[in-house]
Order: C-alpha cells, then sequence, then structure tokens
C-alpha cells in the first residue's frame, strides 16, 4: 500500500514540474513574440514617415539620411555679442559722467553737446563761444575731452576717474602703462590735498589702489596688443 502512494505521489510531482516548464516555455514565447510584433510595428512606422518626407521633400528620397549639418561652435551667455565700454562711455548723457554741474551741462544741451561722444567730437572754442563763456573755459573744455577720450580707451575706467588722471598728467594709455599703482595712487592722494583737488574730489571718495591697479594692468594690455 505505502509502495503504491509513493509511485502515485512521484508520478504527480513529475507532472506537475513538467505542467510548469511548459508555462515557463509558454511565457518566454509570448515574450519574445511581443517583442518582435513591437519591433516589426516601429518599423513599419519609420518607413512610413519616411515615405511621408519623401513625398514632401524630393531631395529627401534620393539622400534618405539628408544633407551633413554643419555643427557651429557653442556660444555661451558669456561669449554672446555685448556693447563695448567705449560706446557705452560715448554714449553717456553728460550729466552721468559727473564731470561737470548740472547747471553747465544744461548750458552745453542748449548748444547741441549731451553725450560725452558729443563733447569729445566738438571743438571747444566754438561752444565757448556759442555759450558766451570767457575764455579759460575752453581749457576746461579740452579737459573734459581729455578725460572723455582716455576713459572711453581704458576699459573700467569712467569719466570722472579720468578727469583726476588727467590732472596729474597722466593723460594717455602709454602714461599709465608704464605707471606703477602704488606711485599713481601716491600722487592722487597728494593731489586729493590740493585745493584743486579738493574741487575736483566733491566729497567723494579716492579711487582704491586695487581699482588704480586695474586701470594700469587694463593698459598694459592694450599697449602689449597694439
Amino acid at each position: 500500500m505505502l509502495r503504491t502512494f509513493l509511485k502515485f505521489w512521484g508520478q504527480w510531482n513529475s507532472a506537475s514540474d513538467h505542467c510548469g516548464d511548459e508555462s515557463a516555455v509558454k511565457r518566454d514565447a509570448e515574450v519574445v513574440l511581443f517583442a518582435d510584433l513591437r519591433q516589426s510595428g516601429r518599423r513599419r512606422s519609420s518607413k512610413k514617415l519616411t515615405k511621408i518626407a519623401a513625398d514632401s521633400n524630393p531631395a529627401l528620397a534620393a539622400d534618405p539620411m539628408g544633407p551633413p549639418v554643419q555643427a557651429g561652435p557653442l556660444q555661451s551667455d558669456a561669449s554672446r555679442p555685448t556693447p563695448s565700454h567705449r560706446a557705452r562711455v560715448l554714449g553717456m548723457d553728460l550729466k552721468h559722467t559727473k564731470l561737470c554741474t548740472d547747471r553747465r551741462c544744461d548750458r552745453l544741451a542748449a548748444v547741441g553737446v549731451i553725450t560725452a561722444g558729443d563733447l569729445m567730437t566738438a571743438e571747444p572754442l566754438a561752444i565757448a563761444k556759442k555759450m558766451g563763456a570767457p575764455a579759460k573755459a575752453v581749457a576746461t573744455l579740452r579737459r573734459y575731452q581729455q578725460a572723455i577720450r582716455l576713459s572711453a580707451a581704458v576699459p573700467g575706467l569712467m569719466p570722472r576717474d579720468a578727469s583726476l588722471l588727467v590732472s596729474i598728467h597722466r593723460k594717455s594709455i602709454r602714461a599709465l602703462a608704464i605707471d606703477s599703482p602704488a606711485m599713481l595712487h601716491r600722487d592722487l592722494e597728494r593731489f586729493a590735498l590740493s585745493s584743486r583737488g579738493q574741487r575736483e574730489m566733491k566729497g567723494r571718495r579716492l579711487p582704491s589702489l586695487r581699482r588704480v591697479r586695474r586701470w594700469i594692468e587694463a593698459s598694459s594690455s592694450l599697449q602689449v596688443a597694439v
């Protein structure tokens, strides 16, 4: 009796394992079939889209890959063109340059001198005559022009600071390039103590040594480039 039961139990387990193997094989076959159908559908869709594009563009029918695309250089925000320092300075309203008082700026605007660029290209003697200014005004206007010209040439240098440099006889890029930051800053300090320097400074702070060093480095770079 026990022998018969064990024989029957062994046959039942063998049948179960066989059914399990068949189920696994069936599942694997279904997965493979589904993958084949999916891939076939993608190929048909791709061919259909290619045919539609070829009908609308005959050149694409001759060369399905299309013409080679020339990849241009990537441009970051930093490499995008921006207005130059010279253009910004020359386009500044004369009042924003702080070279002269608002009253004098209004008088200059009355004769057509509105921006820093207008003043730089104007004839000082003719402007002084139109304004009815005394002869000494011509020298003042020329000093303004020198300051604007120097400011426009040196990146980071504003007209008001350039006016201080002109007053201590640093009127060109070369004069700045061959100078030392410590000596230039010392001369600015001495000028600020004079009566003329106090009138020109009008209570504002003297440019720092770090800023002076940047002006000299920029001027040196421009000299090397030339």
